[in-house]
């Protein structure tokens, strides 16, 4: 469920728990004092709110990119560079034209108060406040600075009568004896931020530790592994990162040993590899995923990447819901999803909107997709089918420790379908069929007055009958989904035309899209709560576990 926010926190994050409750749970004053006062600052920041003003509107649109928790659009960098570039032109109009009254006055005061703010704020503090802050570049505030002391500049000019070049020159420590206290001061402050800003983000040369490589620790070594995960990586040239794999399968089942002396070396050996640089991908079948979430929660590495599906087990669900949302962890952690990134990706992305994604569409006549997503009116029946052929991993048809297909693929259909029909927990009159036998499994139920159809038919061994595609049909139009093509049609029934969303050729091969998404969250240019799919997947999988278990006891 997404955090609420009150007006006052929606302008301005406060600070966090962890920054004033320092360890032994004891807080500490001062802190909690000195930043409680930067959070009031930031209240009456112009920027803050034009801020604000900015995400309701994109909010309103559906527009840019949200996160998962807050369901906030992040603001681009741009946006505060024009703010600053706004006052750079106020503030050049009143020393040109010599204005001198007590508006102008109170604007220049107001505009020091604030770049003093911000400046304090997003070089000092903001990680005291936002734990998970790396939204851009590492130089974005040093470049800003760029405008905002120069601002500076023109405000002391322009308040104590001084040409510029003095005003300037005095911020920058040079400006002599002479020197108003207030530009010292403030000139102090900022070259004490430039020069640390420069120093924590200048290149080095050195050649990296061994210990410092970037790596990819690949935990099972199982047909998703070779002929999905691997190749993929290549075609995604991960350059910079030494592929490792580690494994304890003694046979073709993919069973792997539990508390063994294996598995204790297993640990301890990647364990000892471990550093900030690290990604530990988990592709083990998923009656052990949480053992190693376990093992490595204490651990320092990059990312860890979990297969779907994340665990046949309601209680380690439970674990995973506890660690991304109390230890504030949850962008150390990228869930995967095979369809709901990939296959089904035209999908997802046309129900959020999630600009990341973009990158790996083409999308047809975008803006009638808008327009005929606010017109589609109520979903009347939604129908999701997916027939395949082989499959050789044995594990996944064990319903004893893994959940069998129920776990494995249906969740695929469920959580397709919940994009437009909502949480399952939420449906009614649920007829749930598993016919081991004939390895199939459907289900019928409703959603307010919509149909739901869900079926999934493993083994098929006619290959015409193969076919993996979604119809939702709405009171004044429809979607089609079709997962091998990796395309979605979005249509009306009163206009001739629609809009065609399918994943680009480049990134149509198997695990392309998950690959470049990890890749991405693992060198800082996005979140893994912005992009992965844990989506609806805890819900969906308590609720199919909760569903075979009655379905069992009747």
């Amino acid at each position: 469920m997404a955090k609420k926010y009150n007006l006052f926190e929606k302008i301005a994050s406060k600070p966090s728990k962890n920054s004033t409750i320092w360890r032994g749970g004891k807080r500490s004053i001062l802190s909690t004092i000195l930043l409680w006062f930067i959070w009031i600052c930031r209240l009456f920041s112009l920027l803050q709110i034009f801020k604000l003003v900015y995400r309701e509107l994109m909010t309103f649109f559906h527009k840019d990119v949200y996160d998962e928790k807050s369901k906030r659009p992040n603001v681009p960098p741009f946006f505060t560079e024009i703010y600053f570039v706004l006052w750079l032109g106020v503030l050049l109009l009143f020393y040109f034209m010599k204005w001198s009254n007590l508006a102008v006055h109170i604007a220049i005061y107001y505009y020091l108060f604030e770049s003093i703010v911000w400046i304090s704020y997003y070089t000092i503090f903001r990680r005291f406040f936002e734990e998970n802050y790396a939204l851009y570049h590492a130089l974005e505030n040093l470049t800003i600075l760029a405008l905002v002391i120069p601002c500076q500049a023109l405000s002391f000019a322009s308040l104590h009568d001084l040409t510029f070049l003095s005003s300037l020159l005095g911020l920058l420590g040079a400006g002599g004896d002479g020197t108003l206290l207030q530009l010292k001061l403030c000139g102090t402050f900022n070259a004490a931020i430039v020069i640390g800003l420069i120093i924590s983000n200048f290149p080095t040369e050195s050649k990296k530790s061994e210990s410092e490589n970037e790596e990819i620790m690949i935990i099972g070594n199982g047909e998703v592994v070779q002929k999905r995960l691997l190749p993929a990586l290549k075609r995604a040239n991960y350059e910079d990162y030494r592929i490792n794999i580690f494994n304890l399968s003694k046979d073709k089942n993919e069973k792997h040993i539990y508390n063994s002396s294996e598995q204790k070396k297993l640990f301890a050996h990647v364990a000892s590899s471990l550093n900030f640089r690290s990604v530990i991908w988990i592709e083990t079948p998923p009656n052990n995923h949480i053992e190693y979430m376990r093992e490595y929660a204490d651990n320092k590495f990059n990312l860890m990447v979990i297969e779907k599906p994340i665990s046949s087990k309601i209680e380690d669900l439970k674990y995973v819901e506890d660690l991304i949302e109390n230890t504030k962890r949850r962008d150390k952690y990228f869930f995967l999803s095979y369809y709901l990134l990939e296959k089904a990706l035209p999908l997802t992305y046309m129900v959020g909107r999630n600009e990341r994604y973009r990158k790996y569409l083409n999308v047809e006549n975008e803006s009638f997709a808008d327009y005929a997503l606010k017109n589609l009116g109520k979903l009347i029946s939604a129908k999701v089918e997916i027939i395949e052929g082989e499959d050789k991993r044995m594990w996944a048809f064990d319903d004893k420790e893994n959940g069998g297909q129920l776990i494995e693929t249906f969740v695929h259909n469920v959580l397709i379908c919940s994009l437009f029909a909502g949480l399952p927990k939420y449906w009614s009159d649920v007829n749930l069929n598993i016919d081991d036998r004939n390895q199939t499994i459907s289900l019928e139920a409703q959603s307010g007055m919509a149909n739901i159809t869900l079926k999934q038919v493993k083994n098929q061994k006619d290959s015409a009958s193969i076919n993996r595609h979604a119809v939702f049909t709405f009171e004044n139009g429809f979607i089609k989904a079709d997962f091998d093509k990796e395309n979605a049609v979005i249509s009306l029934n009163s206009v001739e035309q629609e809009s065609i969303i399918e994943v680009k050729k480049i990134y149509s091969n198997k695990y392309d899209v998950q690959v470049d998404l990890v890749k991405r969250v693992a060198q800082k240019e996005c979140h893994s709560s912005e992009v992965d799919g844990l989506a609806n997947q805890i819900e969906v999988l308590t609720w199919l576990i909760q569903q075979k278990e009655e379905s069992t006891r009747h």
